[in-house]
């Protein structure tokens, strides 16, 4: 086997230069180095890919890039108390992009833990259904609410446009507002990319406010949280 280069990108954008070699599967050479497999987007040739599933090739670029903090599932794996039967064979090489890893503990205090691969389209829609049940089971949304969101420009608030957007046909009929505040929540370039979000997804209003303003208002309007 041949030694490969993959690079991974820190919480504070920080590359740092890593060896492993091709033909061995990603999640082991993340088990090896203690990156917790939950913390990463896995790109592979400029595409996102199943960390899980997906085994380094020498010829791939590979770039690794931390969004989260350590999980429980990396310990457990790390300590070698999920290295028995109760962990599932994680298919190689798969059309995947994410594998979803659930932790069920047994009156005895096992673990098992269980795991479900998705493609590209049954991702999107595992990510549609459960926003959708969630709004819905907790009453979040209801009939003719009016509802404003603030936009950082961000990808928490935009994530939230997006979905919010998509299954606006399975939600409760609702009138979608969107506001941020340009002088503190965000930069001119975010305040840019909320807009152009808003202009494509076809939300009616959108009110970008400077500070001054903003304050003015605040004692009439709710601007969202």
């Amino acid at each position: 086997m041949k030694k490969h280069t993959v690079l991974l990108k820190d919480r504070l954008d920080k590359i740092h230069v890593l060896s492993t070699k091709s033909g061995i599967p990603l999640r082991r050479f993340l088990k090896e180095n203690y990156i917790p497999q939950d913390s990463v987007l896995c790109y592979v040739n400029d595409k996102i890919t199943d960390d899980q599933s997906y085994v380094v090739k020498e010829s791939d670029k590979i770039v690794l890039e931390m969004v989260r903090a350590y999980q429980l599932p990396e310990y457990c794996r790390t300590l070698r108390l999920w290295e028995d039967d109760g962990v599932e064979v994680t298919q190689e090489n798969t059309d995947s992009i994410y594998t979803k890893r659930i932790l069920w503990f047994k009156e005895n205090g096992i673990c098992d833990l269980k795991q479900t691969q998705f493609n590209e389209d049954s991702f999107v829609k595992y990510i549609d259904d459960m926003f959708v049940q969630g709004i819905l089971t907790k009453s979040l949304i209801k009939e003719n609410d009016k509802i404003i969101l603030a936009l950082s420009g961000g990808r928490d608030s935009l994530a939230l446009l997006y979905l919010l957007r998509r299954n606006v046909d399975k939600l409760p009929k609702h009138e979608l507002i969107g506001v941020t505040v340009a002088d503190t929540a965000a930069s001119g370039a975010d305040v840019k990319v909320a807009a152009e979000a808003i202009a494509n997804l076809g939300v009616r209003d959108y009110i970008p406010y400077g500070f001054q303003d903003a304050s003015r208002r605040q004692g009439s309007e709710s601007l969202g949280a």
